[in-house]
């Protein structure tokens, strides 16, 4: 069984994401909206590994913290792409 961590959770995550962003038809502002989406979405993940390798307490907590602007933003990103 593979261990569930917040490193494989994200990245199934944005493997998801990118499956999911090639299923929409490509249109100008489209386009805009998927690159937004597909960019905070892989963020998540960079930061969460970005985090495991630091070097000190506070900056393990930077990073994660930085991860969860990019889920909120990711969020906000999809929410528009729903609704246009």
């Amino acid at each position: 069984m593979t261990e569930v961590t917040i490193h494989n959770r994200t990245l199934q995550f944005s493997l998801e994401i990118t499956r999911y962003l090639q299923s929409f038809a490509t249109t100008t502002i489209s386009s805009v909206l998927l690159n937004q989406v597909m960019r905070s979405a892989c963020s998540i993940g960079a930061n969460v590994v970005e985090a495991q390798n630091s070097a000190t307490k506070k900056e393990f907590r930077r990073y994660l913290q930085i991860s969860l602007r990019s889920a909120r933003e990711t969020e906000y990103w999809l929410t528009i792409l729903k609704r246009n």
